[in-house]
C-alpha cells in the first residue's frame, strides 16, 4: 500500500510548546493549523480507509519559498505529527524515513508518500 499526497503553502516547522495562562502548555495555533491541514490532506488520499497497522517508509519533499533557515527535523515533526493517526497507528511505525529540503520555490509545499513496509 503506497499513500501520496500534497500539502499546498510553505510548510510550517514544528514549534517549541508554549506556555499559557494559568502555566497551561499548548502547542502554537500555526502549527496546530498545519498539522490539521497534512492529516486532512492524508485522510482525502487514503479514500477514508483505517490507518495502516504495520511498519511504514516515509519520503518527505519540502519546498519552501524564501531562503530562511529553516531546522528540516522540524519541518519533519510537525508533518509526521499530523499523520499520527490518520496514515498509522503511532509514530514507532516509521521504520524508514526520508527527507529533503528544497529553499527558494515559487510553489511552496510538501509533498508525502507513505509506504507500508512488508
Amino acid at each position: 500500500m503506497t499513500i501520496r499526497f500534497v500539502v499546498s503553502g510553505q510548510p510550517v516547522p514544528k514549534q517549541r510548546p508554549c506556555l499559557g495562562g494559568r502555566g497551561q502548555v499548548y502547542t502554537p495555533p500555526k502549527t496546530v493549523q498545519w498539522e490539521q491541514q497534512v492529516g486532512w490532506q492524508c485522510r482525502i488520499a487514503m479514500s477514508h480507509t483505517d490507518p495502516i497497522d504495520g511498519d511504514v517508509s516515509i519520503t518527505m519533499c519540502f519546498y519552501r519559498s524564501g531562503r530562511r533557515k529553516v531546522d528540516l527535523d522540524n519541518l519533519v515533526k510537525s508533518v509526521s505529527d499530523g499523520l499520527n493517526g490518520v496514515a498509522y497507528l503511532d509514530d514507532n511505525q516509521v521504520v524508514e524515513l526520508h527527507a529533503y529540503l528544497f529553499k527558494g520555490q515559487d510553489n511552496p509545499r510538501v509533498e508525502v508518500v507513505i509506504t507500508r513496509v512488508e
